[in-house]
């Protein structure tokens, strides 16, 4: 069996249920009772890979991040710098302690093409008409250069 990658809410849009029967179809054993906890306690699951033991949620911003998102924001707003970034969040845990958790920020340095640019936007769920954000692209690759 190789790595389960399905969105959930594709899943759901082709109306199959996550039965136990399911699990065993789709995902590998290592992880299997796992992702079926998760997606029972309303965690959205988007892959797995049980011969890496990974598995991948959706993440939905908590308060704190979304302060930090925030301040990021309006500090680069305010800057007139692009407001492009990444921002990761670490736990690591070891023998069921929390050993370390770190929030990681990665600013844009580099210029993205248009298919760079509407890819990210895409894997985000963001992404309209490519008329829509072809402007957004080009401010964005204009305020690289700044």
């Amino acid at each position: 069996m190789s790595c389960h990658i399905q969105k959930f809410d594709e899943f759901l849009k082709e109306g199959q249920k996550t039965d136990s029967n399911w699990y065993v179809e789709n995902v590998e054993e290592p992880v299997r009772d796992i992702v079926q906890l998760l997606r029972n306690e309303g965690f959205n699951t988007e892959s797995s890979c049980g011969h890496n033991m990974e598995i991948q949620c959706k993440y939905f911003l908590d308060e704190e991040i979304n302060r930090l998102h925030k301040l990021l924001y309006h500090y680069l707003h305010d800057k007139g710098l692009p407001i492009t970034y990444e921002i990761t969040v670490t736990i690591k845990v070891l023998a069921g302690s929390i050993l370390r958790s770190t929030i990681h920020i990665q600013f844009l340095k580099k210029k993205l093409s248009f298919e760079e640019y509407k890819d990210i936007a895409l894997s985000a769920g963001g992404f309209n008409p490519p008329d829509s954000n072809y402007e957004a692209w080009k401010k964005l690759n204009t305020d690289i250069d700044s």
